[in-house]
């Protein structure tokens, strides 16, 4: 797949049907994560001499793996998009543009604002620059 460049314009446009991606999204890393610790919380009875429940490891593991799958057709969906699926913690996506010459992303954060608001610094990705002030955050 070749890379697609987004504007700012292009992408804030995306951003509706970006979110309804991240909401389904959340709701399936929040499974995975709950999912996640109550198998730790399992193994660890198991690990201190508990009996262990094959049927409950089995449910959540299954659980566990459908979650899984969910949120990767998420990914997916954003990448057939031409977005970059960032953190599943904070559901952070990248659309890749270029600025000043240079290929870098406008980055954003599910819920925020509803538009975004940074871009990466392409000289230094770590650091976020404003897309309004075209200052350093």
């Amino acid at each position: 797949m070749d890379l697609k460049y987004f504007t700012l314009k292009e992408a804030n446009s995306t951003l509706p049907l970006i979110n309804s991606i991240c909401l389904d999204g959340i709701k399936y890393w929040e499974k995975l994560k709950e999912v996640d610790s109550k198998l730790n919380v399992l193994l660890t009875k198991t690990l201190n001499g508990g009996e262990k429940d094959k049927d409950i490891v089995e449910k959540l593991t299954e659980e566990a793996n459908i979650s899984y799958d969910k949120l990767q057709e998420a990914a997916k969906e954003l990448n057939d998009i031409g977005v970059f699926f960032l953190d599943p913690n904070d559901f952070t996506v990248g659309f890749a543009t270029i600025i000043n010459n240079q290929t870098t992303m406008f980055i954003y954060k599910y819920g925020e604002d509803n538009e975004i608001n940074f871009y990466r610094n392409p000289n230094i990705p770590s650091e976020l620059i404003s897309v309004k002030t075209n200052e350093k955050i």
